[in-house]
């Protein structure tokens, strides 16, 4: 039961992680029930989920409506979402897709099996994403230079100038980092 993480370049150079939790067994046995949520952990960490459903299966809703509550269980249905209705290309009516993106809001129909639509996916994520990114002009001391590092790794860096004393970054960085690397450069100050 245990997730899988990979990273990911998006095409506007974010980095992001994403987080592969075990797929849901409608009827779980009450004994897997407790396992299958402690895989879920990562869902309150996560900035934006992506909830996948097999639209080919004709229980679909109920199986998407069984997430849902589970994840209100785990207090995390308010959290940014994408519907991902996968398995377009086990359905030949075109119609029933369009009346499922139609049905939820903020999702995408794909075939994760021919990539149909994956590069729409990836720009709805960048959109949703996008509001957690902060542009940084600013000097850090040199002694920061595990600041630096969690530029490179979290965040889309622009420029960095090594200087006498500090380092000159230009970057997109999440939130938090922005607000470390502020306290750092406060710091110098």
């Amino acid at each position: 039961l245990d997730s899988l993480a990979r990273q990911h370049v998006m095409p506007d150079h974010q980095k992001v992680v994403f987080s592969d939790t075990v797929g849901f067994m409608h009827d779980l046995p009450h004994n897997l029930i407790e396992a299958f949520k402690a895989t879920l952990e990562e869902v309150e960490s996560a900035d934006l989920l992506l909830h996948v459903v097999d639209i080919s299966n004709t229980n679909h809703v109920n199986l998407k409506e069984s997430v849902d509550k589970v994840l209100a269980e785990l207090g995390a249905l308010d959290k940014s979402t994408i519907l991902v209705l996968n398995k377009i290309d086990r359905i030949d009516d075109q119609g029933l897709i369009d009346m499922a993106c139609r049905r939820y809001k903020n999702s995408v129909a794909i075939s994760g099996l021919e990539g149909k639509n994956v590069e729409s996916l990836l720009q709805l994520i960048q959109k949703e994403l996008a509001g957690r990114v902060v542009q940084v002009d600013l000097c850090v001391p040199m002694s920061r230079m595990d600041l630096v590092n969690m530029v490179h790794k979290q965040g889309n860096v622009e420029n960095i100038e090594y200087l006498d004393d500090k380092i000159r970054i230009k970057a997109g960085v999440p939130h938090p980092l922005a607000g470390l690397l502020h306290q750092a450069a406060d710091v110098r100050k």
